[in-house]
């Protein structure tokens, strides 16, 4: 803006600032995305991810790959999509994507004779 008033040593301190002040913001959003990416690997489970990101249609380069890496791939494919499709976040994308698939099998709840008593209405001795 009055770049006409500075001095030639002016006008590298202010680009070194500028130059500074890109590489902090460059580091601080690296190291958003890696919390995000280790929130969303430690909330969900290998197979789950790997199912979110093929229902969002993401398809693994490589099968003979260790599911680790498969779901690393997952999980980024997943967390572009929900910064592009404006999510509030990568979790919510999954839980979603989980959630419509449940929606959509035709998954019945075990017949009510066959299920297992909970553990919490079950009267047990005491001793006394």
């Amino acid at each position: 803006m009055f770049d006409s008033n500075l001095t030639p040593a002016q006008k590298k301190k202010r680009a070194a600032a500028q130059v500074q002040g890109r590489r902090e913001d460059e580091a601080l959003e690296e190291q958003k995305h890696q919390k995000d990416l280790e929130d969303v690997t430690s909330t969900f489970e290998m197979p789950l991810l790997l199912k979110a990101a093929e229902l969002a249609g993401w398809k693994p380069t490589n099968r003979e790959e260790s599911m680790r890496k498969q779901a690393e791939g997952a999980t980024l494919f997943l967390m572009s999509l929900a910064t592009e499709s404006k999510h509030k976040s990568c979790m919510e994308l999954i839980t979603q994507l989980i959630a419509m698939d449940a929606m959509n099998s035709n998954y019945e709840p075990e017949p009510q004779r066959e299920k297992r008593p909970s553990p919490f209405l079950i009267r047990r001795p005491t001793m006394r």
